[in-house]
């Protein structure tokens, strides 16, 4: 199922408003849960939860906004604002009721942005502008924490055992830039830009620790984990006759975050030799703290 609307503002040339909307519904008829390769299900003895849905083959609804306003009040002056919205539901119709609907997996992703942005140009030959972007990420997902029987204690399977993780990403992005003309000759662009990123994770038991075989005594709130990204930008073009141009750039980035996640799996790795023989893949794909200088020359051809 699909929905789509759009709307256009435009009653003068100085201004323009533009907005959509769409809607879409996924509804797969039947969900593989993947038996044949998992018979007692995926990481435990214990079968799969029957309201477990995979988030690329569970149903789905989106709700997907966008708005974007241009203003040019005068000549030398404009100014952009622009707002979007992703809104994922997941397994409405996979759960199970127990006075309420009861679903696991991912069950909403929702993202939000919205931009501003100012430019400043008092000759036709340069200019300058700055912009901020905010992004923020809401996931929302819940679990079961379980128990398979032993030879003296039977299983323990139940929904006072669940726990929920709610994860909110923010991502500020400031940058400002100045392009033009530094000659008759010579083309000149400079911009800095900053980003800072922090993620939270806050996980909670959702069952009742008084009621007897309890397991969730360790849900707790994770340490945020945070990056900051530092990028310096100038650049020289020089248009030559026969349209040649040659490229002069100068680039510096500065790299910075703080994840314990990272942290915590190399020490482990220094402190317990066996783990030698296994694969981490958060340690593959690292991106320590770094500062980078970049100089790079290229030649333009326009024909």
């Amino acid at each position: 199922m699909f929905g789509h609307y759009f709307l256009l503002f435009n009653p003068r040339n100085w201004i323009l408003f533009k907005a959509s909307y769409r809607h879409s519904q996924r509804d797969p008829e039947e969900y593989e849960v993947n038996e044949e390769s998992f018979p007692q299900g995926e990481g435990t003895a214990l079968g799969e939860l029957h309201s477990l849905r995979k988030l690329d083959q569970a149903e789905r609804t989106r709700h997907r906004a966008e708005a974007l306003l241009q203003l040019t009040p005068v000549e030398q002056f404009s100014f952009g604002a622009s707002y979007g919205t992703t809104q994922d539901g997941y397994q409405e119709s996979g759960c199970i009721w127990l006075g309420y609907n009861q679903c696991y997996g991912l069950l909403k992703d929702i993202s939000y942005n919205y931009t501003f942005e100012l430019t400043y140009t008092p000759r036709g030959d340069w200019s300058l502008y700055a912009e901020y972007t905010r992004e923020k990420y809401n996931y929302r997902q819940r679990s079961r924490q379980r128990v398979p029987p032993t030879a003296t204690a039977p299983v323990n399977d139940s929904p006072n055992n669940d726990w929920e993780s709610n994860r909110r990403d923010l991502v500020d992005t400031w940058a400002v830039g100045w392009d033009g003309n530094a000659s008759d000759k010579v083309i000149l662009s400079t911009f800095y830009s900053l980003s800072v990123a922090k993620s939270q994770i806050h996980t909670r038991a959702l069952g009742d620790p008084s009621l007897p075989r309890f397991l969730v005594t360790t849900a707790r709130d994770y340490p945020d984990t945070s990056n900051r990204w530092h990028q310096v930008v100038a650049s020289l073009r020089f248009p030559l006759k026969g349209g040649f141009t040659p490229k002069f750039e100068y680039r510096y980035e500065k790299y910075d975050r703080m994840d314990f996640q990272l942290v915590n799996v190399a020490e482990y790795l220094t402190l317990d030799p066996s783990s030698a023989t296994a694969i981490y893949l958060g340690v593959g794909a690292d991106v320590p703290r770094y500062n980078a200088h970049i100089v790079a020359a290229s030649l333009e051809y326009r024909f």
